[in-house]
C-alpha cells in the first residue's frame, strides 16, 4: 500500500475588531499565505441555526446546507484561490491537502465544521479523497495531551495520523483494557482504560492500582 503524503493548509479562524465580524488568514507550506480577511458566521441565518441545534436529526441535504453555509463563510476572497490552488497542485502527485482549522471565538469553534460542503465540487471536505481535514489544537507547554483511538484494526491512515500525533508531543492511550488485575466486570475494564488517561493527565485517580512504577503519573 503506498503511504500517503500530505500538503499543510492552516486556517485560522479569530475575533475581528468589528462587531458580529471574525477574521480568518491561511497558510501553506510553501511559506503563501493570505492576508487577514474579514468573515461573517450565518448566526443571523434561522435556518443555519436550527439545523446546527438538531445536528443528529439532519438529514443529507440538510447536512449540505450547513456544510455549505460554513464553507462560504470561511473559504472567500484569496482563502479561496489558496486553496483551490492548492489542490490544483497536489493532485496530479496524488498527494492530500491537510487542512487544519484552527478556531479561536469558543462560539465558532462549537460549529460543526466536520460538515464542510464545497459546491464547487458537490462533496463533503471529509468525503473528499483530495483532503484530509482535522482541528488544529495547539497544546499549552508542558501540557500532557492523551490521545485515546478505539477502533480496530487500525487503517494506515490512522496509524500516521497518530504518528503525526505522537511527534507532536501527544501520548497515544489506545483504549485497550488490561486483564492482569482481574477485572470482575465490564465496569472494571471500563475504568481501567479512563485510569489509564488519568495518569497520562497526572490526574489522582483510585479506578485500578497500577504496577509498582517510577513514573509518578503511574503508567503502566
Amino acid at each position: 500500500m503506498k503511504e500517503l503524503e500530505y500538503r499543510d493548509l492552516l486556517l485560522t479562524v479569530w475575533t475581528d475588531p468589528t462587531p458580529g465580524f471574525y477574521s480568518a488568514a491561511g497558510w501553506d507550506e510553501f511559506g503563501r499565505s493570505t492576508p487577514p480577511l474579514q468573515i461573517h458566521m450565518p448566526f443571523d441565518d434561522p435556518r443555519f441555526v436550527g439545523y446546527v441545534d438538531t445536528l443528529d436529526e439532519l438529514n443529507p441535504e440538510q447536512l449540505q446546507y450547513v456544510g455549505a453555509r460554513l464553507f462560504d463563510s470561511l473559504f472567500q476572497g484569496d482563502l479561496l484561490r489558496l486553496y483551490v490552488h492548492l489542490c490544483e497542485q497536489t493532485r496530479p502527485t496524488e498527494t492530500q491537502v491537510l487542512i487544519r482549522l484552527k478556531i479561536d471565538p469558543p462560539n465558532v469553534a462549537r460549529l460543526p465544521w466536520e460538515c464542510l460542503y464545497d459546491t464547487r465540487e458537490a462533496k463533503f471536505l471529509s468525503m473528499n479523497s483530495d483532503v484530509t481535514l482535522v482541528r488544529y489544537v495547539a497544546p499549552r507547554a508542558g501540557e500532557p495531551q492523551p490521545v485515546a483511538p478505539r477502533e480496530s484494526p487500525l487503517n494506515l491512515i490512522q496509524l500516521e495520523n497518530m504518528t503525526r500525533l505522537a511527534r507532536a508531543g501527544a501520548s497515544i492511550v489506545p483504549a485497550m483494557p488490561a486483564f492482569y488485575f482481574k477485572p470482575r466486570t465490564f465496569e472494571d475494564l471500563a475504568d481501567f482504560v479512563a485510569g489509564r488517561v488519568l495518569s497520562v493527565m497526572g490526574i489522582p485517580h483510585t479506578l485500578f492500582h497500577p504496577w509498582p512504577t517510577s513514573d509518578k503519573r503511574g503508567q503502566v
